[in-house]
C-alpha cells in the first residue's frame, strides 16, 4: 500500500458523517423562512402597468 493509498484511507475515515434529520429540519427550516418573506412581499410594478393604465383610449402597441 503506497502512502496515497493510506492517506485516502484515513480521510475516508475521517470525513465526518451527515447528520440526516439534521440536515433536512435546516432545509425546511429556511424553505419556510423564503416562503414566509415571500408571502410578506409587495408585488413589484411592472412597466406594463404604466402604459396601460393610460386612460387615452388610444391602442398602446
Amino acid at each position: 500500500m503506497t502512502i496515497w493509498e493510506k492517506l485516502a484511507k484515513e480521510w475516508r475515515i475521517q470525513i465526518p458523517k451527515f447528520n440526516k434529520d439534521k440536515l433536512e429540519e435546516d432545509i425546511g427550516g429556511n424553505l419556510n423562512i423564503v416562503k414566509k418573506t415571500i408571502e410578506k412581499s409587495k408585488t413589484v410594478p411592472s412597466a406594463m402597468d404604466e402604459i396601460f393604465a393610460d386612460d387615452d383610449n388610444d391602442d398602446d402597441w
